[in-house]
Protein backbone atom coordinates (compact mmCIF):
# COMPACT_ATOMS: atom_id res chain seq x y z
CA UNK A 1 0.00 0.00 0.00
CA UNK A 2 2.41 2.85 -1.03
CA UNK A 3 4.51 4.63 1.77
CA UNK A 4 1.50 3.86 4.28
CA UNK A 5 2.40 1.48 7.41
CA UNK A 6 0.01 0.72 10.41
CA UNK A 7 0.79 2.67 13.81
CA UNK A 8 2.26 0.98 16.21
CA UNK A 9 3.00 0.77 20.31
CA UNK A 10 6.27 2.05 19.06
CA UNK A 11 5.07 4.95 17.68
CA UNK A 12 3.67 6.36 20.50
CA UNK A 13 7.06 5.77 22.71
CA UNK A 14 7.86 9.10 22.88
CA UNK A 15 4.62 10.45 23.62
CA UNK A 16 4.51 7.90 26.20
CA UNK A 17 7.74 9.36 27.37
CA UNK A 18 6.66 12.69 27.78
CA UNK A 19 4.00 12.23 28.72
CA UNK A 20 4.45 10.56 31.95
CA UNK A 21 2.56 7.45 33.77
CA UNK A 22 0.50 9.31 35.82
CA UNK A 23 -3.16 9.08 34.45
CA UNK A 24 -4.77 12.69 33.03
CA UNK A 25 -1.35 14.00 32.29
CA UNK A 26 -0.68 15.05 36.10
CA UNK A 27 2.92 13.68 35.77
CA UNK A 28 5.63 16.00 35.54
CA UNK A 29 6.36 16.61 31.80
CA UNK A 30 10.19 17.43 30.38
CA UNK A 31 10.33 20.36 27.86
CA UNK A 32 12.36 18.95 25.02
CA UNK A 33 13.70 23.04 24.09
CA UNK A 34 12.79 24.84 21.37
CA UNK A 35 12.53 22.81 18.47
CA UNK A 36 11.67 19.86 20.92
CA UNK A 37 8.13 18.13 20.20
CA UNK A 38 7.29 18.63 23.72
CA UNK A 39 7.68 21.93 24.97
CA UNK A 40 5.62 24.19 27.60
CA UNK A 41 4.32 27.57 26.59
CA UNK A 42 3.29 30.52 28.70
CA UNK A 43 -0.30 31.94 28.20
CA UNK A 44 2.07 34.90 27.09
CA UNK A 45 3.78 33.18 24.46
CA UNK A 46 0.77 31.73 23.01
CA UNK A 47 -1.14 35.17 23.31
CA UNK A 48 2.52 37.21 21.66
CA UNK A 49 1.62 34.63 18.81
CA UNK A 50 -1.78 36.41 18.71
CA UNK A 51 -3.49 32.81 20.19
CA UNK A 52 -1.68 30.82 16.70
CA UNK A 53 -1.10 27.27 17.99
CA UNK A 54 0.31 26.55 15.11
CA UNK A 55 3.54 24.41 15.69
CA UNK A 56 5.75 25.39 12.57
CA UNK A 57 8.78 23.41 13.53
CA UNK A 58 6.87 19.66 13.41
CA UNK A 59 6.17 20.25 9.63
CA UNK A 60 7.64 16.92 7.45
CA UNK A 61 10.90 18.19 6.56
CA UNK A 62 11.93 14.78 4.62
CA UNK A 63 13.25 16.68 1.56
CA UNK A 64 10.81 14.43 -0.66
CA UNK A 65 12.07 15.09 -4.50
CA UNK A 66 8.98 15.86 -5.45
CA UNK A 67 9.62 19.46 -3.47
CA UNK A 68 12.25 20.56 -5.93
CA UNK A 69 9.77 20.45 -9.07
CA UNK A 70 9.22 23.48 -10.32
CA UNK A 71 8.02 23.08 -14.07
CA UNK A 72 4.56 23.18 -14.40
CA UNK A 73 4.98 19.52 -16.53
CA UNK A 74 7.10 17.61 -14.47
CA UNK A 75 4.68 19.03 -11.00
CA UNK A 76 1.36 17.87 -13.44
CA UNK A 77 3.54 14.00 -14.33
CA UNK A 78 4.09 13.82 -10.38
CA UNK A 79 0.59 14.39 -9.79
CA UNK A 80 -0.57 12.12 -12.07
CA UNK A 81 1.92 9.24 -10.76
CA UNK A 82 0.48 9.90 -7.22
CA UNK A 83 -3.18 9.38 -8.25
CA UNK A 84 -2.23 6.49 -10.27
CA UNK A 85 -0.71 5.26 -7.48
CA UNK A 86 -3.75 5.96 -4.99
CA UNK A 87 -6.43 4.55 -7.72
CA UNK A 88 -4.53 1.08 -7.40
CA UNK A 89 -4.48 1.28 -3.82
CA UNK A 90 -8.31 1.73 -3.77
CA UNK A 91 -8.72 -0.76 -6.42
CA UNK A 92 -6.22 -3.00 -4.50
CA UNK A 93 -9.26 -2.89 -1.02
CA UNK A 94 -11.92 -2.85 -3.36
CA UNK A 95 -10.85 -6.32 -4.61
CA UNK A 96 -9.65 -7.82 -0.75
CA UNK A 97 -13.34 -6.19 0.09
CA UNK A 98 -14.89 -8.40 -2.91
CA UNK A 99 -12.89 -11.26 -2.17
CA UNK A 100 -13.79 -11.07 1.97
CA UNK A 101 -17.46 -10.84 1.29
CA UNK A 102 -16.97 -14.34 -1.59
CA UNK A 103 -18.73 -17.17 0.66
Amino acid sequence: MGNTRWLTIADFAEFEAAFGAAPWGQADHQDQGKMGRWQCFTRQQIRDRNDNLDLAWLRDTSNDPEDDLTEPEEIAAAIAINLGNALQEIQTMMNEFTDSASP
